[in-house]
């Protein structure tokens, strides 16, 4: 693993607001996917017959089609609200969230995002919030549980079938999971509030695909934390809120023993997700003091 001191990393900004391909209404669960005979008209006309999904969660769009071309498909069957999507292949995603009954919500495409069907979350989970897949269909979500706690649940076909795993007390609540690798997994959140109602982030991490998970060391001073992306088991990035209110970029060469506070621009406020193509290159979305929506 290199050191912290060794790896540069640089976050962009600027101030449009960014539209996921994920669109959620209160009566029907919207996905949309990037149509076949579109993608391939505008590059290669005779791959009509190829489907081209939309591209995995941390993965920019491919060049043929670069998010140009964009159709809505609805499933309506039991999702109202969907949080997250990820993808592993041009036909295979799953996309996470709650049901309108109250529990968690998973839907799996095999069709490029032409058809979705509805998979079963293990028994009690009732959120979810954020989930990475990786080749082969390995898949890592996390949510809550009906008594409120973080939780975090498996996948090892696809999405096909889910199994619950054991959280160190720390983690009180998580919004985030970024996996490189069916055994290398972050998760980030916090912890649960103190008696005055006070929370620290927190972080997670497996190295055996999710089976067993460790607190990693957080810099003090954090709040929570809201979002993670890796590129590799030893670099990653979380963002989160320090106990200032101020939005707060911290960085690891090292898979979480120390990490390096990164700046970013003075007018932001807050920091949503952040997506990191390589070691040295990261896009994050937040707000700033106008409120406006704002990569970084």
């Amino acid at each position: 693993m290199g050191s912290a001191a060794a790896w540069r990393t640089t976050v962009r900004v600027s101030s449009v607001a960014v539209r996921v391909g994920v669109s959620v209404s209160l009566a029907v669960a919207s996905m949309v996917a990037v149509p076949a005979a579109a993608a391939a008209s505008a590059a290669d006309p005779a791959a009509s017959a190829r489907k081209v999904a939309t591209p995995a969660r941390d993965t920019p769009a491919p060049a043929r089609h670069a998010g140009r071309f964009w159709v809505e498909t609805s499933n309506s069957a039991t999702a109202p609200s969907l949080a997250d999507v990820s993808c592993w292949s041009t036909d295979d995603c799953v996309a996470v969230g709650k049901d309108r009954h109250g529990g968690a919500s998973i839907l799996a495409t095999r069709t490029g995002g032409a058809t979705w069907a509805s998979r079963v979350p293990p028994s009690g989970v009732t959120a979810l919030n954020s989930l990475s897949c990786v080749s082969a269909g390995d898949c890592v979500a996390v949510g809550e549980d009906a008594a409120g706690r973080a939780t975090i649940i498996v996948s090892k076909n696809g999405g096909a079938g889910w199994e619950a795993k054991r959280l160190p007390g720390a983690a009180g609540f998580l919004s985030d999971v970024s996996c490189v690798s069916a055994g290398d997994c972050v998760a980030v959140g916090h912890t649960r509030p103190s008696a005055s109602g006070l929370t620290t982030g927190v972080i997670v991490a497996t190295t055996n695909g999710g089976s067993t998970w460790a607190v990693k060391a957080v810099r003090a001073g954090l709040e929570s934390l809201g979002a993670v992306s890796c590129v590799s088991a030893s670099r990653c990035i979380v963002a989160g809120t320090a106990v200032s209110k101020k939005p707060a970029i911290l960085a690891t060469a090292s898979g979480g023993t120390t990490w390096t506070a990164a700046s970013m621009p003075p007018e932001m406020r807050s920091i949503g997700s952040i997506s990191c193509m390589s070691a040295d290159n990261c896009v994050a979305v937040g707000k700033t003091a106008a409120k406006q929506g704002a990569p970084l």
